[in-house]
């Protein structure tokens, strides 16, 4: 009587040790197919600079970039006009002249930099002088040039030799003229505190 418990109980562990080992291999199963059928992973040993957009987007989205807006309808107008303004956050008050640059002189630049648009270009000048106010020695700032396209600073790299400045602060106006490079498709714009360029430009 008892050996027949015995193999009974046996045959019971056997029937139970089947069903779990096929369920377990079932899930081994799913486990393989679903990473057969999974993206691949990014070789992040890569050395490679590219990315990849989001799905949906331009091929190019990752160095577009939109170049500020003026008020000057560059290139249709390439007229020395005036333009009032005001800054985005400081709200300082300036002109911007259309297709008028600064001549490049060492002597008359106080600072290059890089600026994502003419608002923040004029902002530094008036912080500038902020900084400046108790130093009677100082050179005081009147505006800055800013070059439109090399917002992109690939571009301006690549056209001025690795630097990536697109505004120039400027300590006077007396070198003021018109836009030597409107002809190779090229926006320049002057931005002018307020009084400090009432006689350049048309209003």
């Amino acid at each position: 009587m008892r050996w027949w418990i015995l193999a009974l109980l046996g045959l019971l562990i056997a029937t139970i040790a089947g069903l779990v080992g096929g369920f377990i291999g079932q899930e081994i199963q799913k486990s393989q197919e679903a990473s057969s059928t999974a993206p691949s992973c990014p070789d992040l040993t890569s050395n490679s600079s590219s990315a990849t957009p989001p799905p949906g987007s331009p091929s190019n989205v990752i160095a577009a970039l939109t170049l500020p807006d003026t008020g000057c309808s560059f290139p249709s107008s390439k007229v020395q006009r005036r333009i009032d303004n005001t800054s985005k956050y400081w709200k300082v008050k300036y002109t911007t002249v259309c297709n008028t640059g600064w001549t490049p002189a060492p002597k008359d630049v106080i600072l290059g930099l890089y600026t994502i648009s003419p608002s923040d270009c004029i902002e530094a000048c008036a912080k500038f002088n902020q900084n400046t106010v108790a130093a009677s020695n100082k050179d005081r700032c009147v505006g800055g040039g800013y070059i439109v396209p090399w917002t992109n600073q690939t571009l301006a790299a690549k056209e001025q030799n690795g630097q990536t400045f697109n505004c120039y602060l400027m300590k006077t106006n007396g070198s003021m003229r018109v836009n030597d490079r409107a002809e190779f498709g090229t926006e320049v714009v002057s931005l002018c505190l307020e009084g400090q360029c009432d006689e350049v430009g048309e209003t």
